[in-house]
């Protein structure tokens, strides 16, 4: 049976954050770039963080809203919980990875800087 996918993500990420509050303990975001989207919510090369991710099996990530196709590897990324307004505005987590094992604890100073 052939799955038919919302939307098709390269250079993923699922993210975790490592002292989320209570409610948000299990809480994972599939990031990346967008190589396709069926239901045309984003174009190809766009910035993209899912809704919540409820299962991954294999190459697919299935979101509260969506199934995605994951195109090449899956990086799983653990962040602070204080830099999820980063990954909110579309910040990669890998680029907030290297902020944060850099010794910043500031991200979103760096987020707004590197909009100008």
């Amino acid at each position: 049976m052939n799955k038919i996918y919302d939307g098709v993500i390269e250079d993923a990420c699922l993210v975790s954050f490592t002292d989320a509050p209570e409610h948000h303990k299990n809480l994972r975001l599939l990031c990346g770039t967008v190589v396709e989207d069926r239901l045309q919510r984003f174009r190809p090369g766009d910035a993209f963080r899912s809704s919540p991710v409820l299962e991954v099996d294999g190459d697919n990530v299935r979101t509260a809203n969506s199934l995605y196709q994951v195109k090449g590897s899956l990086d799983h990324i653990e962040l602070p919980w204080s830099h999820l307004e980063a990954v909110l505005r579309l910040m990669h987590p890998r680029e907030i990875k290297d902020f944060v094992d850099g010794g910043f604890t500031e991200i979103l100073i760096q987020a707004e800087t590197k909009k100008r």
